[in-house]
């Protein structure tokens, strides 16, 4: 019997609302979706606005785990992933790449070095190759049984220390593995999880064999996901790669766009011939809040601007990657001097989501909530006007409680 779940949605003002007791699962192995799109490459059903009849909970952008609780533990864990669940993501977001045998794993890099213990493993030292002048072990020169023969290691080490007490705890995960994580919350919870798929790379892995496309849609399609309004997006910087799943899969699919390589694409003639192949753009934050050469903010306003220009081509607008640390952070929100030191990243999640961005995907998840918690609160008091205080903040409490 399927177990009604509450699909947490969004629309491209960024509102989240719930729509509860629908008979839903994360699969429709059990149930199928009923919602349909209008737009020609829809983003999932956490990125699409759905009413519930229903008084709604503080507009606020779906809040997603950037390769898990990457702040607090090694990125691409399952004890990660697990955590950013705990703290309350809407999704996460994962990063695969394949191994020899075609088999999804989930890594930033396909460098195995940066981010597992391999070169402690003596029985795989003849796998090393060199590629660009780099001799190193890759993962598609590796089995999946080797390489869940390894161990995972905290890549920001120098920024993160605290999370070297986790390094070789936990192994390397498959997609099919977060998959079935992903289904398990969803069902805990009675409410549908997300989950961003990033390629890396899929050309350069395409012209050594292992075309990434037919590997991922596979897998999705054996558990009915390759559907264009499921829990599962995919997203990429190869838009030639968006544009080969296009012509093959209906899964809603995200151009993500770098600060180097983006003008061309985010012009109006650009975005409407992303919205050709793709149902959103994901945007380095930078966009969004724009930076002076010294690393300030500059004009707010033309980030706003180009969030709903991109929104007038018919697409949602996610930002990357939000974190708590100084060295990631505009000049003036930073706390000191320590490139590790906690800066005002709640102010960061107030901006962005004022900037009506849809998506925020994090390696902080508890500090995107409550920032946006924040965000709430000050905006129902701004508008609030009443003989009445007591009873009005009640009501903004339990408004805030039901978020």
């Amino acid at each position: 019997m399927a177990v009604p779940v509450q699909h947490r949605v969004l629309a491209r003002d960024g509102v989240v609302s719930p729509l509860r007791d629908r008979g839903r699962s994360w699969s429709p192995r059990v149930v199928e979706s009923e919602e349909t799109t209008t737009s020609p490459r829809p983003a999932n059903a956490a990125m699409r606005v759905v009413e519930s009849g229903s008084p709604r909970p503080p507009a606020r952008p779906v809040v997603v785990a950037h390769r898990g609780a990457s702040g607090y533990r090694p990125e691409h864990t399952m004890a990660g992933y697990a955590l950013a669940l705990a703290l309350g993501a809407d999704a996460l977001e994962v990063d695969v790449v394949p191994s020899a045998d075609g088999e999804l794993v989930c890594r930033h890099e396909a460098d195995l070095a940066v981010s597992t213990d391999i070169a402690e493993h003596p029985d795989l030292a003849g796998h090393r190759l060199t590629r660009d002048g780099h001799c190193s072990w890759y993962v598609d020169g590796l089995t999946l049984e080797q390489v869940r023969r390894l161990r995972a290691r905290e890549t920001r080490a120098w920024l993160r220390p605290d999370n070297t007490r986790y390094d070789d705890r936990y192994g390397v995960p498959t997609l099919a593995q977060v998959l079935d994580l992903v289904e398990t919350v969803s069902r805990q919870r009675g409410e549908v999880v997300g989950l961003y798929v990033e390629t890396k790379q899929p050309s350069a892995f395409a012209a050594r064999g292992l075309a990434m496309e037919p590997m991922l849609t596979t897998l999705l399609r054996e558990r009915h996901l390759d559907r264009p309004n499921g829990p599962v997006l995919v997203q990429s910087f190869d838009s030639d790669h968006l544009r080969r799943l296009a012509a093959d899969t209906s899964l809603p699919l995200v151009q993500l766009v770098d600060v180097a390589a983006g003008p061309a694409m985010l012009t109006p003639a650009g975005l409407r011939e992303v919205s050709t192949y793709a149902g959103g753009v994901a945007l380095h934050k930078d966009w969004v809040l724009l930076r002076d050469p010294d690393g300030r903010l500059a004009d707010t306003s033309a980030g706003a601007a180009l969030v709903r220009r991109v929104h007038a081509a018919g697409l949602t607008v996610a930002t990357w990657t939000l974190r708590d640390e100084n060295a990631y952070l505009p000049l003036e929100l930073r706390s000191g001097c320590a490139p590790g030191g906690k800066g005002d990243a709640h102010a960061e999640v107030h901006m962005l989501a004022r900037a009506g961005v849809g998506a925020l995907i994090t390696d902080h998840v508890d500090t995107a909530l409550e920032g946006l918690v924040t965000d709430h609160v000050n905006t129902a008091l701004e508008g609030l006007v009443t003989d009445h205080v007591d009873t009005a903040l009640e009501g903004l409490a339990a408004t805030v409680r039901a978020e």
